[in-house]
């Protein structure tokens, strides 16, 4: 038999109004503190589980955020929804997730199943198809630059300029962009272009490398690029920089005497890698915080806005840009802190 809200009052001595505030992390000052304890308690003793289906047909908050994007699939996404549900535990909300896998009809089913449970809203990460905001029906917030409108997102070509001014001010003049095949690294390629044309550089379209996710010579790409003049290298993610200073290794190139690499994103693993990866880090924590704060806004009624804000992300000084190493010490999977 299902645990009421009535079956814990009448345990607890409380009123039934009195567990459910308790229990919505709501403000019960006429509740002393071992009450609120105690109701919470009996709560998990006696199993309680709340009626979602019911709270959403009396027009009543469920206290549930669905998330739907590339959750599993890119770590640095992993780390900001882990961000994003820290931050809504500590509003009293619960979280479901739902990986798309790039799959449009996948990411419409996923937003239909979490609109019938009753979610308060939903959080896109880099949604397949820009259209998918107009069949949301509840409030809802899109991070990511990766779609015609979003809400939140690092400033992706501030990025890529601050690597390129960094790479610039070590002296270098050519200088590869090195992503995977597809174009989710426009602007940070953009950002290094700006960079390279404020040292009176004209960035050049065979130092652009689109390397396939198995590419097995890309030694030899890698070598090509050297063999033009490339002396340095931005990668789109910190995945492909670790792989750069492998193929350099391979290569005999000394890094970072005679070839530099910056990463982006600020993963952990990178204090790992020999030399230690420099790194543009993005603001993680910030992402989190911000994309709660604004969809509680949004469930509180707040418009959509037509601004979408851009957190800038710094950069991390590790030894492959030329820089002298400092020790870094991870906060978490994303921030490093010196």
């Amino acid at each position: 038999m299902r645990v009421t809200l009535k079956d814990i009052a009448k345990r607890a001595g409380v009123s039934r109004p009195a567990v459910s505030m308790v229990l919505n992390n709501r403000d019960t000052t006429h509740l002393s503190e071992a009450k609120k304890q105690e109701v919470l308690r009996l709560a998990h003793e006696m199993g309680y589980r709340p009626n979602y289906s019911a709270l959403q047909l009396r027009g009543k908050s469920t206290r549930v955020i669905g998330v739907i994007g590339t959750v599993f699939s890119v770590p640095v996404h992993a780390a900001i929804i882990e961000e994003v549900m820290c931050c809504f535990r500590e509003q009293g909300y619960h979280v479901l997730l739902g990986e798309h896998g790039n799959d449009t009809r996948h990411e419409m089913e996923l937003v239909a199943e979490f609109e019938s449970r009753g979610v308060d809203g939903i959080i896109l990460f880099n949604a397949v198809t820009p259209r998918i905001r107009e069949i949301i029906r509840v409030p809802h917030a899109a991070v990511s630059h990766n779609q015609k409108s979003y809400d939140l997102c690092t400033d992706l070509r501030l990025g890529g300029l601050l690597a390129g001014r960094h790479l610039t001010g070590h002296g270098h003049r050519k200088i590869a962009f090195v992503e995977r095949c597809g174009n989710s690294g426009v602007l940070r390629r953009q950002g290094l272009i700006d960079a390279l044309a404020e040292a009176g550089v004209t960035f050049e379209p065979s130092w652009h490398l689109k390397l396939e996710p198995e590419q097995e010579n890309a030694s030899a790409a890698i070598k090509r690029l050297l063999e033009q003049g490339v002396t340095a290298f931005f990668t789109l993610n910190d995945f492909l920089g670790g792989q750069v200073l492998a193929e350099l290794h391979r290569l005999n190139i000394r890094v970072p005497e005679q070839a530099a690499v910056i990463g982006f994103d600020g993963l952990t693993f990178t204090a790992g890698l020999y030399p230690r990866l420099t790194t543009v880090v993005q603001p993680v924590r910030e992402l989190g915080r911000q994309t709660v704060e604004l969809m509680l806004r949004r469930i509180g009624g707040e418009a959509p806005g037509e601004t979408p804000l851009l957190l800038p992300p710094h950069l991390h000084i590790g030894e492959s840009c030329g820089c002298r190493g400092r020790m870094i010490y991870p906060e978490n999977q994303t921030i490093f802190k010196e």
